[in-house]
């Protein structure tokens, strides 16, 4: 049997792919955990309990990876090689661009980070990209709904990326330079109206916008309740926030798995979340400024938390349009296709954003 989706991963994000997809179309799930096969069943789906890499041959047109990033990448190559689009929110650091060669081979879609964040944001950015600004500044957040300890935070993705969030330089372009800059170094504060004072730092989102965007300032700031990043210096210099393993009592054991297993027993673990993302942009010129804001909470009705409806919402209205061949005529029917490039076409933008705010992901114009 052939599917419209083979879902790979079945985890929290899965979770909110899978609700959307399987109400419509045929979806099988491959995963190797019992959840998956729970949540499976649960919407009416197909299960395969085996390894995503085990997959044999073209079993769906769409394939929706996510997966851990530590396997992402090689399940591109899989589903690819068998001629199956993908539509990735499995995050890892290969450059994407490298499978445009599978993709024309193959006669295939790719389209990465297709996510909340990069993901959503970068079609906004692509969308405001359009009106030729001269700078774009994208704002995102996911943090606990009130300031709990320890960190402000609820634990909805992954503790080894939130870690690395921190120790990876962040990449941006200011003034038609790109630059590189450590999360730590420049932590301000931005206020939105209504929503709250947050403290902000520059993170590594840019990804594919440096290469499709030519915006002479391009930047991408995390937001966090205030004095979050004074938290996070002080686990740095006692060694929880850092790379490599620590020696407990003779055993080596990798430093985030230890801050992981702090988290799962604080508030963290059960804390509600919030999602923001705030995305500027401004024309120097003409004194012209468009500011778009997203704000989502967690959903008490299904108990999905805003960190999956946002980032699983999102990458099932991807795959839901690639599916459908819903696709502007300038969009390339094979090759690596990143988000932005969907809100560079105001057609499929809009269609998009409709389609989400049917779902309550609601993007607005602010002043």
């Amino acid at each position: 049997m052939s599917y419209d989706f083979i879902l790979a991963g079945c985890g929290n994000v899965g979770r909110a792919i899978l609700r959307h997809l399987a109400q419509k179309y045929s979806v099988l799930v491959v995963d190797i955990s019992a959840h998956g096969k729970i949540l499976a069943e649960k919407y009416g789906a197909d299960f395969k309990k085996k390894s995503a890499l085990e997959i044999d041959g073209r079993v769906a047109d769409i394939a929706i990876n996510a997966l851990p990033g530590s396997i992402g990448y090689d399940f591109n190559r899989v589903a690819l090689n068998a001629s199956m689009c993908v539509v990735d929110i499995s995050f890892h650091d290969h450059d994407p661009f490298l499978l445009e060669n599978i993709c024309k081979k193959r006669n295939a879609v790719y389209v990465p980070d297709a996510g909340f964040a990069p993901g959503l944001s970068n079609m906004v950015a692509g969308h405001l990209y359009a009106k030729k600004p001269d700078e774009i500044v994208i704002r995102v957040g996911g943090i606990a709904e009130e300031d709990i300890p320890p960190l402000g935070l609820a634990l909805t993705w992954s503790v080894e990326g939130l870690i690395d969030e921190y120790l990876r330089d962040a990449r941006a372009r200011i003034n038609g330079r790109e630059v590189r800059i450590k999360p730590t170094e420049d932590v301000q504060h931005f206020e939105i109206p209504g929503v709250g004072m947050f403290e902000e730092f520059y993170t590594d989102g840019l990804r594919t916008m440096l290469r499709t965007m030519d915006t002479p300032t391009l930047i991408e700031k995390t937001l966090r309740h205030k004095g979050h990043m004074e938290k996070v210096r002080v686990l740095m210099e006692i060694g929880l926030i850092g790379r490599g393993c620590i020696n407990l009592d003779g055993v080596e054991v990798e430093r985030w798995r230890i801050l992981k297993s702090l988290l799962e027993h604080s508030d963290a673990k059960s804390a509600r979340d919030l999602c923001i993302m705030h995305v500027m942009a401004k024309c120097v010129a003409t004194e012209e400024a468009w500011k778009y804001l997203l704000v989502d909470r967690y959903d008490e009705k299904t108990g999905m938390s805003a960190m999956s409806r946002t980032t699983g919402y999102t990458c099932a209205i991807i795959a839901e349009h690639l599916l459908n061949k819903e696709w502007s005529e300038s969009m390339p029917r094979a090759g690596v296709v990143p988000p932005e490039t969907f809100g560079m076409s105001n057609e499929i933008y809009d269609k998009m954003i409709r389609d989400l705010a049917k779902l309550d992901i609601l993007i607005r114009s602010i002043p």
